[in-house]
């Protein structure tokens, strides 16, 4: 699995003015999340899941990419790894989903993600 992982900390530097390819890195998201619904996320998952939670950067995206529609790359990203974080192990990374929901950067939506699981994905 470390591919994936290497894939998520290439496109977190910025490393390759060409960028990353956008369905390369949310296959590589789902890839390292995979075990979260078992709570079985490898330590170096988790890393990296925090990595982007912490994230405050642009992702270089590749030339004819096709990107997502909801959010901008960043936050898709972020809402990826709320949710896996928190299907992993709430309780163990809830602080971490905490400050995403009350970051002044996080957008409405991505900040809506992180309470939502926060309060044990009973609501919308």
């Amino acid at each position: 699995m470390s591919h994936a992982h290497e894939l998520v900390r290439t496109a977190l530097r910025g490393d390759g003015a060409e960028g990353v390819h956008w369905h390369r890195l949310m296959a590589a998201m789902r890839e390292m999340t995979a075990s979260a619904a078992a709570g079985e996320l490898p330590e170096e998952s988790v890393g990296v899941l925090h990595s982007v939670l912490e994230f405050r950067g642009r992702v270089v995206i590749a030339e004819g990419s096709e990107l997502p529609h909801a959010m901008p790359p960043e936050e898709m990203l972020r809402a990826h790894a709320v949710q896996a974080l928190a299907r992993a192990d709430l309780e163990r990374h809830r602080a971490a989903i905490q400050r995403v929901a009350d970051a002044p950067d996080s957008s409405e939506r991505l900040a809506g993600i992180a309470r939502w699981v926060l309060r044990g994905r009973r609501e919308a």
